[in-house]
């Protein structure tokens, strides 16, 4: 089984295109498509958007569990309404005894954006970087397969531990290709980040399970968040001096949209793919 898990990725929809290379690809594997991706409709520049640290990829983040991405100056951030219904709404609904599921909810001053349920984060992405000698250090020695195992785990544990020097970042190893690379993946993490628009349920969940995955779809499945930072730009909880986090760089939102037969790239951090997988697995 060959997996990506949680890395930034491009998803290419080409309209009414068959290609042979759409799918799931990092945004390093961008270069080696570029035949294939012009052949498509892209015009621009590949170098663009196979950098992750550069626009527009250095805009998008992730919650955790679900893509987001920084939207203006002010750490404005557009994300799935599914992704914050179990945390922000229930959290808020349940604090200020108003069911926002029924009714949405509009923050329509900065001082009215809702605090987030606990443990709710912004990751943004740092650096990455490719730690697979250092995590099969000493495997070659192992005896079984659980102490093969156990070694990397802490091989693991240490490049962590030397990675999260400060309280403000996260870092993990994840395996890529069940574990032909390993790579480390350092975060900022913001720890204040607020509701600031979410449509009724009756909008945000339009159709239910039986639209989920079928096209086109009649869903309002987005919301609104906003990062804070302290007036020092550190990352902290939710408190009252904080202020609007201000991103590298946001994405702007076209005011023509697109049309039929557009070429469509989507960014962002899904928890697996299969897209490799041979036909028997």
């Amino acid at each position: 089984m060959k997996n990506i898990r949680k890395s930034l990725v491009l998803l290419l929809l080409m309209m009414n295109i068959s290609l042979a290379n759409e799918g799931m690809w990092e945004p390093s594997q961008l270069p080696s498509l570029a035949k294939d991706i012009k052949a498509a409709g892209f015009n621009g520049d590949l170098n663009k958007i196979s950098n992750l640290f550069e626009y527009p990829l250095n805009a998008i983040v992730s919650l955790g569990g679900c893509s987001a991405a920084f939207i203006s100056d002010q750490g404005l951030i557009a994300t799935n309404y599914h992704c914050v219904e179990g945390s922000y709404l229930q959290f808020n609904s349940d604090r200020t005894g108003k069911d926002l599921f029924k009714s949405g909810f509009l923050a329509k001053t900065i001082e009215a954006e809702a605090p987030s349920a606990p443990g709710a984060k912004v990751y943004i992405t740092q650096e990455i970087i490719n730690v697979t000698v250092e995590v099969l250090l000493g495997t070659d020695q192992s005896k079984s397969e659980n102490h093969r195992y156990k070694i990397i785990q802490s091989n693991k544990k240490k490049l962590i531990k030397n990675c999260e020097i400060s309280p403000e970042f996260q870092c993990e190893v994840k395996s890529f290709y069940s574990g032909e690379t390993y790579q480390m993946i350092k975060k900022l993490a913001l720890k204040d980040v607020r509701l600031v628009y979410a449509p009724p349920q009756s909008i945000g969940e339009f159709g239910g399970e039986i639209d989920n995955w079928m096209y086109p779809r009649h869903t309002g499945d987005f919301a609104l968040l906003r990062a804070y930072v302290t007036p020092e730009n550190k990352s902290q909880e939710y408190h009252l001096d904080n202020i609007p986090y201000k991103p590298v760089s946001h994405l702007k939102i076209s005011k023509k949209g697109i049309q039929e037969n557009d070429f469509v790239m989507v960014a962002g951090y899904p928890g697996t793919t299969n897209r490799l997988l041979t036909y028997p697995e």
